[in-house]
């Protein structure tokens, strides 16, 4: 997930359709888990 959200955040390079469709309809979990990660890392700061 931190790759994909290089990717997404920094442009690293194009954005595919295909592949944010894969994350979501086959690693909805990841990201979700990801993004709260991310959230609980914000409050600390």
């Amino acid at each position: 997930m931190a790759g994909f959200r290089n990717i997404v955040v920094h442009g690293y390079q194009e954005v595919d359709p295909a592949m944010v469709r894969d994350i979501v309809a086959n690693h909805l979990d990841d990201l979700l888990a990801f993004a709260a990660s991310i959230r609980a890392r914000q409050e600390w700061t």
